[in-house]
């Protein structure tokens, strides 16, 4: 801010000191000259107390003018223009333009990826506001674009921390976000987003396992993603790697060494139910041959 402001000086100065020796003579004139009701030379009645009328003679010099500005000057935009304007406003449009504010969005449990069924209970969601040129007139708390909750006037209308818990469970892909306003500008904060997904599984087993049994090899919660790896060490066992239906199928299968053998596996499909209880269909693919590998032995799966 020092240095935006010390640009500013620099690049103006020349403007800035007309301005300054414009009010310097708008003083002296008036030190010189009486104005408003009184008339050059008049004497002040000497006997009036320090706040009776007549006593002082107060002037508020005013700037007009409709002629459009032609650029952008501190808070002044380029295509201003004045009328009545007070030096006190001028000054303070010059060296303190608006600033809008700022909004930053917080949540617990933390945003992220959630194995279908894990559902979110309660949300508790927090704003950290700051105040800039205007005092905040209300913060609202949304969710998937719906207000949930709006506190107008805020608990802290010159910046601070709103609060907000969200009663209502979070059983499917849903994102937050706030809203502050300044009664000039309203600004929306970052998005906090709970994805939900179904749930990757790999490893070893013997041929042809069940639904269940795949659920119980190794699970991997990530999104949908066109490339994966995962390492298993096989016994006398068959690979096997399964995930959700509705994302594309395989294209490539690939062992540590490059070596393509996606055509070693059969995929069939298979409904698993997750340890929350949530069921979906799945591509299973198995690998054809039962195989011994005495240590971990990487697959590249490609969509």
């Amino acid at each position: 801010m020092k240095n935006s402001l010390f640009t500013f000086l620099k690049t103006h100065w020349s403007r800035i000191l007309s301005v300054f020796f414009f009010v310097f003579l708008s003083g002296v004139y008036m030190y010189i000259f009486a104005v408003g009701p009184f008339t050059p030379g008049e004497t002040l009645n000497p006997g009036c107390g320090p706040t009776e009328n007549g006593c002082t003679v107060t002037v508020v010099p005013t700037y007009t003018n409709s002629t459009p500005t032609l650029t952008t000057i501190g808070g002044v935009s380029s295509g201003s223009t004045f009328a009545g304007k007070t030096l006190q406003e001028m000054f303070d449009d010059l060296l303190y333009p608006y600033t809008v504010p700022t909004i930053t969005l917080s949540i617990s449990p933390s945003a992220g990826l959630r194995e279908f069924g894990n559902d979110v209970t309660s949300t508790e969601l927090t704003a950290t506001t700051t105040k800039q040129s205007d005092t905040l007139t209300s913060v609202v708390f949304k969710r998937d674009g719906v207000a949930i909750d709006t506190n107008t006037p805020p608990a802290s209308p010159s910046g601070g921390t709103e609060t907000y818990t969200e009663p209502t469970d979070v059983t499917t892909t849903t994102t937050f976000t706030a809203t502050v306003n300044d009664g000039t500008t309203v600004v929306t904060s970052n998005s906090q987003t709970y994805t939900f997904v179904y749930a990757y599984y790999y490893g070893v087993g013997a041929q042809g396992l069940t639904g269940a049994q795949i659920a119980g090899l190794t699970k991997s919660v990530i999104g949908s993603t066109s490339s994966v790896s995962f390492d298993s060490a096989a016994s006398n066992q068959v690979y096997y790697f399964a995930y959700p239906a509705s994302y594309p199928a395989l294209t490539s299968i690939t062992e540590d060494n490059g070596f393509p053998v996606i055509n070693d596996f059969t995929v069939r499909s298979e409904s698993i139910t997750n340890t929350y209880g949530q069921a979906t269909t799945y591509r299973v693919y198995e690998f054809n041959n039962l195989t011994t590998q005495g240590s971990d032995f990487t697959h590249t799966f490609i969509q």
